[in-house]
C-alpha cells in the first residue's frame, strides 16, 4: 500500500492518494481512521501499523473463592418456580444511538436507569459492540425506578429508541441442594 500527498498553501496536505496491489486491504486504514492503530510509512514507502491502545490484561481469578455449590449432581430450577429469585425478566439493548443519533445523551439516561454498559474487545478495525444490560425492572434506577416492565419497555421505545430491546425468556439457574 502506498499513500502520496499532494501539498497546498502553507504546508497543509490538500490531497491524500491511497495506492493498493490486487488482493491488498485497506483494513489498516480504516483502523487508523477509526482511532485504533497509528500508521506511517517506511523508508521503502510502505505502511507500517502500530496499536494505539494496550491489549487488556487477561482476566485474573481470585483463588480464595471457592465455589458457593456443593458437589453433586446439578439441580436447576426455573426462574418463575416458587421461592425462585426475584422476579422480572432481563434487558438487553443494543445500538442506542438508532436512527435519531444522540448516543452520550441517551447512554447518561441509561447509567443514571441502572443499565449497565457490557462492551466488546476492539477489533482490527478499532470497533467495537455494546450491549445495556439491566437485570430485571427490580434494579431499575432514576427516572424508571418502581417501573413495571411494560413502562420500562415503554420508555426505553419512546426516549432511547435503539435499534433492539430483547427480553430474557427462559431462565434456569443453580438450585440449591436443599430445596
Amino acid at each position: 500500500m502506498y499513500i502520496s500527498c499532494s501539498i497546498g498553501q502553507g504546508d497543509r496536505i490538500k490531497e491524500m492518494t491511497v495506492s493498493a496491489d490486487k488482493g491488498e486491504t485497506l483494513a489498516p486504514l480504516e483502523a487508523f481512521f477509526n482511532g485504533h492503530k497509528w500508521i506511517r510509512m517506511n523508508e521503502e514507502g510502505r505502511l507500517r501499523q502500530a496499536p494505539v491502545y494496550k491489549k487488556t490484561p487477561k482476566p485474573t481469578f481470585d483463588q480464595d473463592t471457592g465455589p458457593i455449590w456443593t458437589k453433586g449432581p446439578v439441580k436447576l430450577r426455573r426462574r418463575s418456580e416458587k421461592g425462585a429469585s426475584i422476579g422480572g425478566r432481563s434487558f438487553f439493548v443494543q445500538h442506542i444511538g438508532g436512527y435519531s443519533g444522540n448516543r452520550k445523551k441517551k447512554a447518561q439516561r441509561m447509567v443514571l436507569a441502572g443499565f449497565s454498559v457490557l462492551r466488546s474487545h476492539r477489533g482490527t478495525d478499532g470497533k467495537c459492540w455494546e450491549i445495556w444490560y439491566l437485570p430485571g425492572d427490580w434494579a431499575a434506577e432514576g427516572e424508571i425506578r418502581n417501573k413495571s416492565e411494560r413502562q420500562i419497555l415503554n420508555w426505553l421505545r419512546n426516549e432511547i429508541a435503539p435499534g433492539q430491546i430483547e427480553l430474557s425468556g427462559g431462565t434456569w439457574g443453580l438450585r440449591h441442594p436443599e430445596e
